[in-house]
């Protein structure tokens, strides 16, 4: 990867990250719940009742 220097790190995520892994090269793992966690990790920094 030119663009970053070889440096980016490809991460499969989603309930279909398996079956895509075994057609891919360039990922190095799974993470078949990240935007779930990612999105727990936003509800959990925001008081409740606060809007914006």
């Amino acid at each position: 990867m030119k663009e970053l220097d070889d440096d980016a790190r490809v991460v499969a995520t989603g309930g279909h990250a398996e079956t895509v892994i075994e057609h891919c090269r360039t990922i190095e793992r799974i993470e078949p719940t990240l935007t779930l966690l990612g999105l727990r990790l936003i509800f959990e920094r925001n008081p409740v009742g606060e809007a914006g």
